[in-house]
């Protein structure tokens, strides 16, 4: 009897561990990982520009997932492995943490090959779709979402993924006060208030404003890639040196709906980027903020 006792506790044991490995390795499946951007260029078998015809339903099985969405896409160009002039996509995962989104027109895409088809790479972030040449884009190399916030040109981000692929980091090397200005969290300007000093992005501003004839280049990067706060420095920067190329990125932000805290000493307010940057453009002020100081 002892003996039967312990040849079921034997067997108890063994199913519980087939259980518990089970229970770890759905948990693993349950969570999408999403690399980021140079993961995901270093991971991708193929990058490329294509136009992605309109987008059918299906339920097809696949190696890992049943897929829902397939389209079939026209190579414009290739930055990374090879692709044929036609081919088909398919994306939308029945898996509840993550899937491809998949969008009819133009598309920087990043593309793994399963079976006769290609699949995306990096979940969401795989196809990125391009409108009136523009398209949402990452800050930085280590961010996991492109940022609608953070539109780019379609050329800048071209060049990102190439200098990427061959190994560079993207963008460019920027100094420490345009990197203040990049990532400003808030649009202050010179009054201070009851702060000890004037707030470090006004003191990266009034340099970036002084050197910007020699960092024109960097100030354009900054109005491509940083923050709302970090865009309205960058031009109003540039004023300095190229009025026409500042005025022309404060009327590119017009109908821009997102938001930043405006401080000016101890008081501040939420105002768009948009109708900030349509005063500056018209008036050369907003509130105590002048381009002129």
């Amino acid at each position: 009897m002892a003996k039967n006792i312990h040849v079921k506790s034997k067997a108890l044991f063994a199913c519980l561990v087939i259980l518990l490995l089970g229970a770890t390795d759905q948990l693993a499946q349950a969570k999408a990982y999403f690399a980021s951007l140079k993961e995901m260029v270093e991971r991708s078998e193929a990058i490329a520009l294509a136009d992605l015809g309109p987008v059918k339903s299906i339920k097809v099985k696949g190696q890992t997932w049943t897929y829902s969405l397939e389209s079939q896409a026209t190579l414009i160009e290739t930055y990374k492995g090879k692709l044929p002039k036609s081919f088909t996509i398919r994306g939308g995962e029945d898996f509840r943490c993550a899937h491809v989104s998949l969008a009819s027109g133009k598309n920087l895409i990043f593309l793994n090959k399963e079976g006769d088809y290609y699949r995306g790479a990096n979940w969401m972030s795989s196809c990125i779709q391009v409108k009136d040449n523009k398209l949402a884009w990452f800050k930085t190399e280590d961010e996991r979402h492109p940022q609608e916030e953070n539109k780019v040109s379609l050329e800048q981000a071209i060049k990102d993924v190439k200098a990427l692929v061959n190994g560079k980091s993207m963008g460019i090397k920027l100094p420490d006060y345009l990197k203040t200005l990049l990532n400003a969290d808030d649009f202050t300007d010179h009054i201070i208030g009851e702060a000890p000093s004037e707030s470090s992005q006004w003191i990266a501003y009034t340099r970036a404003k002084a050197d910007s004839a020699k960092i024109k280049t960097e100030l354009q990067y900054v109005a491509s890639n940083g923050s709302p706060a970090g865009k309205l420095y960058a031009a109003c920067a540039l004023l300095s040196s190229d009025k026409k190329a500042g005025m022309d990125l404060l009327n590119s932000y017009k109908d821009q709906k997102v938001e930043l805290l405006y401080r000016s000493g101890c008081r501040g307010t939420r105002e768009t980027l948009g109708s900030i940057s349509k005063s500056l453009a018209e008036t050369g002020k907003f509130l105590n903020f002048s381009v002129e100081k």
